[in-house]
């Protein structure tokens, strides 16, 4: 059975301004080089396709992040968050010691 999919344009303009700072960081050439077509291709790209790829990324539920970023399900930093919490409560009243001192 497919799963369903919901349009999330919120989602979608936070990645084509990803894309779009990135783009305009890196410059046009660059990109263009590297996917072997033209700059003039690269401009048509980012005025007409940009904005129905990541509508398309939005109604997957899917987002742009820079690749040197890692992801993390939820449950993960939940379970992080709880177990920094926790140390930091039995950490304070050494720490509160070590202040008297």
């Amino acid at each position: 059975m497919a799963e369903s999919c919901i349009a999330n344009p919120a989602l979608a303009r936070k990645s084509q301004t990803q894309i779009l700072q990135r783009l305009a960081s890196v410059g046009q050439k660059p990109v263009a080089e590297a996917l072997s077509v033209s700059e003039a291709t690269v401009s048509r790209m980012k005025d007409t396709g940009v904005e129905s790829f990541t509508a398309l990324l939005g109604a997957l539920g899917l987002k742009v992040v820079p690749a040197e970023h890692k992801c993390y399900a939820p449950e993960y930093i939940e379970h992080l968050h709880y177990f920094a919490k926790r140390g930091m409560q039995e950490a304070t009243p050494e720490l509160a010691q070590d202040f008297d001192e």
